[in-house]
């Protein structure tokens, strides 16, 4: 069974031999085809780092081991079994051996018998010889896996050798970089860079000098040949401070014998030593060249010492500086010490046009030293050539200015006056003006020539000298402000006086004492006191007229640009006549402008001119003068915004009108600015006309106030009066009385009559004026007249004392009436005025609403008569409520700003809507339309929160004025019930009333009910405040019942308890008005009265409703307080006396009336 193994040996035989030799084969191509391939890589790489080269050889190693292993090892170590074998063949041949693999099994291995019998194996293994002897085995053996790695050898031995007939040495060196990667092979180079200087001869790669600040240019050559295509740089400063690299720009240059070269161009800056290196091409190994930097002689610094004439006082100016520049006065002494950074061999000034000048040098201290003297107003420059001792000469010397300054004459300008002027003899001449000089001014002067009547008689005469300053001489400037009081001239009517200031400086070159600069001449005309109020009344009345004809004028310019509008629109184009009228218009608006601005003859200047001279002059006319500041400032937000709106817009309109053609799309704008310039011209017509209007209500409100603080000061002056004539009359009889005080006495009585006289003339002026006729009921209610009537008798019949005390009571109901009518009319105006507006806006608002709902209504299809006249009626009533619309918005931009924008917009949307109705087109309208509703309506809410703002102000403010009031009244309240308790002491001590106790008490009940009467007016005022008008009905119901008390002869405890309420909530009224304090005031001790409560300012004053809410707590503290008193009084077994009684049923009573204030002032709130 062993011969099958026979069969195969032949097999094996071949077969080993063929793994041999495909396996050596392939270990010879790893060998040297892997050299090959990684030695051209590392050809065209050239491996720098030893690393590449070690990873390099790495490789190649790893790839001839693992073919050697694969190939060669692994085959031998595990050749193939005789099954192995007849399985390969069974797999070529399938039906030539069918039997080979059983036989191969069979023949060796033992087998068991289940297997088969030995005779049937032996069988099995005779066929599988048979067929192995049918089978071509010679086919078995794939040649071709022989002869590839053959062929593949061969080439490469063929490559190898093509490359060492052409480079032997490179496939050394490859060979060696392969093999020995730790040796230092280096391919052979292709280029080979060098150094040239600008002849193109090779440098010194060691060092490199050249002087700092110059350009250096190295060119880099390739000794080997052509430069390659780039050839980069690094430069790098040997501070380290700096670095660049880059690619230098090629160039083909000669030498002096004509031979191109192709270099690299390198030049920078030498700033600094550096250190400088190209490469190229496989030349990665070029030295670097070192550049020493050599500073050339220069100057390092300047020590300059300009001396200033001696005149100026100034100290010689010494310079340390790198540059040389100089500048100095004409006069001055230059001196000029140069330090350079090197011994010199020569130095050399030019200066100008001059020719060089050889400066002496001092080596030890390396300075050069030079000066002259600056004689004229020069502007030149100089520099200085230097040479070292190396031979090195300054490169470009830098060119240092030269700048002689010459001493400006003092400039002196009189701003006021600034034209002559007619002055009363007493007048303050207001002087104002500056001089300055550029060196300092050593005295500022006026120079008046001596009054006289013409220049005639003071021509010979020296003028008069008053010193302005500087107090220091040597300021550079003076700002001159003078009050020149002309009363010391003692001058007369009919007397001119000229002056003019005049200032010197301290110049004394060229044998002069000073330069002296002087203003203009202004000249003064003497004139009285009455002839200056005359002419300023005349200015006044002449600056009314101009105002009234520039409004008449307004008036015209704005009625023609209306006509032509109207052409405008109706026609669509504007006739000859047209466009000269608009012409005309647009002159017109741009001279108004120039009379309300120009500075010579201008309104408003004038207005400011004369309200001066009011003060300058000494004329007593303060409302005169705030009249005019009252129309500068209404005039001047006209002429800042609204005036060069109107020229602007016109012009713009002719321009765009100048020809007959317009395209649609033109039409729009042309009209938007007709309706601006329009609206323009409506403002300021309405501003003028609102300026006369305010000025005759400022005259009567201001008359008014003039007039009640006149009457005050007459009743306190014959209060004062009275007193004095009472101390020498109280204790005497009227009988007693000296002729002399009897007519004293009368002589006070007629000043007190004729002043009642003059309180019943304003009465009535009150009455009959609707804004004052409150005013005038409130004094009919007090009587004041009659008071003063009384008064006057008391006076007649030696009643001083009671006169006294009624003039007092008087003069404190005159100054509340000054305190209304100054604290109270203007924020009520104020108030109306925004309610008017606000009323107007929603009346506004429904117009155009019903507009709106008509014209959505004109788009349902109906008769086309009936909707043409419909639509022209909408076009006349959008027309009409636009018109008021800008009416309403000229009067809203001085009160809300905000509420007039919107209503503007409004306006603008209303110009739209009716321009698309004009066209007929009926839906853009109604959406124009409810645009303008919906601004109308946010105009209407801005003004609804204003009008509260407003309200809450007058509240506030009203609360202030009226704390004013109690505060008067609390302190004779106090006086009322002190005088109430001495009566009640007198009469306990005596057991009865005498006649003068009597008089006193009815005079005491009298007062009481006076002081109640007081409190009405402030009642009925507070009605929007319903806390505050409960605490003043308290205080008035506790006030009469004194007074009824009192009638009836009562100065018991009741009385005083009455009195005692009224202080007691006048004072918490007065602490609810003030700010809440974090520091509690101290306690009052007992039996004393506490300390008045000053009324609060307006900047402290709270919100009307935090001053309700602490007025209702501290009312309601103050009933708790005394309800439990009673109470512990009632529970600790003390009965109750009759007025306790009393007062507990009056404490029930006020606790009833503030809970239901509280609930109404609670509801009011919370609709708030």
């Amino acid at each position: 069974m062993s011969m099958i193994a026979d069969d195969l040996r032949p097999v094996h035989r071949r077969l080993r031999r063929m793994l041999v030799v495909r396996g050596v084969g392939l270990v010879l191509i790893a060998l040297l085809g892997g050299g090959l391939f990684l030695g051209g890589i590392d050809a065209l790489i050239r491996w720098r780092e030893a690393l590449a080269r070690y990873l390099q050889s790495a490789v190649w190693l790893s790839l001839l081991g693992g073919t050697l292993w694969y190939t060669l090892w692994r085959p031998w170590q595990r050749p193939l079994s005789d099954l192995d074998l007849a399985r390969r063949i069974h797999r070529r041949w399938p039906l030539l051996t069918p039997d080979l693999v059983s036989g191969v099994e069979f023949a060796g291995q033992s087998l068991p018998p289940a297997a088969g019998s030995p005779t049937l194996q032996s069988v099995v293994v005779a066929h599988a010889r048979a067929q192995l002897a049918t089978v071509p085995t010679q086919l078995l053996l794939n040649r071709g896996r022989v002869l590839r790695p053959i062929l593949g050898l061969l080439t490469c031995l063929l490559l190898l050798g093509g490359f060492g007939l052409w480079q032997p040495d490179r496939l050394a060196i490859g060979a060696c970089r392969l093999t020995q990667p730790w040796a230092a092979w280096d391919w052979p180079r292709r280029t080979t860079l060098v150094y040239l200087d600008a002849d193109l001869r090779p440098l010194s790669t060691s060092q490199l000098r050249t002087p700092q600040g110059e350009n250096l240019t190295v060119y880099v050559e390739n000794r080997l040949g052509g430069l390659p295509d780039r050839v980069q740089f690094q430069r790098v400063a040997v501070s380290g401070t700096a670095s660049e690299e880059g690619t230098l720009p090629q160039a083909t240059l000669r030498d002096r014998q004509g031979r191109p070269h192709t270099v690299a161009v390198a030049t920078w800056s030498t700033i600094e030593a550096c250190e400088f290196r190209a490469t190229g091409g496989d030349d990665d190994r070029t030295p670097w060249l070192k550049v020493s930097v050599v500073q050339p002689p220069k100057i390092e610094s300047f020590t300059i010492t300009v001396t200033p004439p001696a005149y100026t006082g100034l100290p010689a100016e010494v310079t340390e500086s790198a540059v040389g520049h100089l500048q100095g006065l004409v006069g001055s002494q230059v001196e000029i010490v140069a330090h350079t950074n090197s011994p010199l061999q020569t130095a050399h000034l030019h200066r100008g046009q001059s020719a060089p000048l050889a400066l002496p040098v001092d080596d030890s201290t390396r300075a050069i030293s030079m000066e002259w003297t600056l004689q004229t107003e020069e502007r030149d420059a100089y520099w200085l050539t230097l040479r070292d001792r190396e031979g090195i000469v300054s490169v470009r010397p830098q060119r240092y200015e030269i700048r002689g300054v010459r001493d400006e004459i003092p400039v002196v300008s009189l701003l006021e006056p600034n034209e002559d002027r007619r002055v009363t003899p007493h007048a303050i001449i207001d002087l104002r003006g500056a001089a300055r000089d550029d060196l300092g001014l050593q005295r500022v002067e006026l120079l008046v020539d001596p009054p006289g009547s013409g220049e005639t008689e003071s021509a010979n005469t020296p003028p008069l000298v008053v010193s302005l300053g500087p107090t220091s001489p040597g300021n550079h400037s003076h700002t001159i402000q003078y009050a020149w009081d002309l009363t010391k001239l003692q001058l007369q009517p009919g007397m001119t006086v000229r002056f003019w200031v005049q200032a010197a400086d301290a110049y004394n070159l060229k044998d002069s004492t000073g330069q002296v600069g002087l203003s203009a001449v202004r000249v003064l005309s003497i004139v009285s006191l009455e002839d200056k109020q005359q002419e300023l009344s005349e200015r006044q009345i002449r600056l009314a007229d101009r105002l009234d004809a520039l409004r008449q004028k307004q008036g015209l310019l704005e009625q023609t640009a209306r006509e032509i509008r109207d052409q405008w629109t109706t026609v669509g184009s504007l006739r000859p006549e047209d466009r000269r009228d608009l012409e005309r218009v647009e002159t017109g608006q741009r001279e108004l402008e120039q009379q309300l601005v120009d500075t010579q003859r201008g309104l408003i200047p004038e207005l400011a001119t004369i309200r001066r001279e009011l003060e300058a002059n000494r004329l007593e006319a303060s409302e005169q003068a705030q009249q005019l500041a009252r129309w500068e400032g209404i005039l001047q937000p006209l002429v800042q915004e609204v005036l060069p709106l109107i020229p602007q817009k016109l012009e713009a309109v002719r321009q765009a009108t100048a020809t007959d053609r317009h395209p649609e799309s033109a039409r729009e704008p042309i009209t938007e600015s007709f309706n601006q310039s329009l609206a323009a011209q409506q403002r300021t017509l309405q501003d003028l006309t609102q300026l006369a209007d305010e000025l005759a209500l400022w005259r009567r409100e201001e008359n008014l106030i003039q007039r009640v603080a006149e009457l005050t000061s007459r009743q306190a002056e014959l209060r004062d009066q009275t007193t004095t004539l009472g101390q020498s009359t109280a204790d005497q009889n009227y009988d007693q009385l000296t002729t002399q005080q009897l007519a004293d006495l009368a002589r006070s009585a007629d000043r007190q009559s004729n002043l009642a006289q003059e309180v019943d003339q304003l009465t009535r002026q009150l009455l009959m004026a609707p804004e004052h006729a409150g005013l005038g009921q409130k004094l009919e209610q007090q009587s004041i007249a009659t008071r003063m009537r009384e008064v006057a008798d008391q006076l007649r019949k030696n009643h001083v004392q009671s006169a006294t005390s009624a003039q007092g009571e008087l003069l404190e109901s005159l100054h509340a009436l000054q305190n209304e009518l100054a604290l109270t009319r203007p924020r009520q105006s104020a108030v109306d005025e925004l309610r008017k507006s606000l009323t107007q806006t929603n009346e506004l608002r429904q117009r155009q609403a019903e507009l709106h709902k008509r014209t959505t209504a004109l788009q349902t299809p109906s008769a086309d008569s009936q909707r043409a006249a419909e639509l022209d009626e909408l076009q006349r009533l959008q027309r009409e409520t636009q018109e008021q619309t800008t009416a309403l918005t000229q009067r809203l931009r001085r009160q809300e700003p905000q509420a007039a924008a919107a209503i503007q917009r409004a306006e603008e949307r209303m110009q739209a809507a009716r321009e698309q109705l004009e066209s007929d087109q009926i839906e853009p309208a109604t959406n124009e339309q409810q645009e303008a509703l919906d601004d109308l309506e946010q105009a209407a809410d801005s003004l609804g929160q204003e009008l509260e703002h407003a309200q809450q102000q007058a509240e506030e403010q009203a609360l202030t004025a009226m704390s004013q009031l109690i505060t008067a009244l609390l302190e004779r309240q106090r006086v009322a019930r002190d005088e109430t308790v001495r009566l009640q002491e007198i009469r306990t001590a005596e057991g009865k009333w005498t006649r003068s106790q009597l008089k006193s008490l009815q005079q005491l009940a009298e007062t009481q009910s006076e002081l109640a009467d007081h409190c009405e007016p402030l009642f009925t005022e507070s009605t929007s405040l319903r806390v505050v008008q409960h605490c003043l009905q308290a205080v008035m119901t506790a006030q009469r019942s004194a007074a009824r008390r009192l009638s009836e002869r009562d100065t018991g405890d009741a009385t005083q308890a009455d009195q005692r309420t009224a202080e007691t909530l006048m004072e918490q009224f007065l602490t609810s008005v003030q700010p809440p304090s974090d520091e509690a005031a101290p306690p009052t001790p007992p039996g004393e009265n506490p300390p008045t409560e000053s009324p609060p300012s307006d900047t402290e004053s709270a919100s009307a409703m935090a001053i309700e809410v602490r007025l209702l707590l501290s009312m309601q503290e103050e009933i708790q307080r005394r309800t439990r008193e009673l109470v512990d009084q009632h529970t600790t077994g003390h009965p109750l006396t009759a007025p306790q009684r009393q007062e507990l049923e009056q404490l029930r009573h006020r606790q009833k009336d503030l809970a239901t204030s509280a609930r109404d002032f609670l509801n009011e709130a919370s609709q708030e």
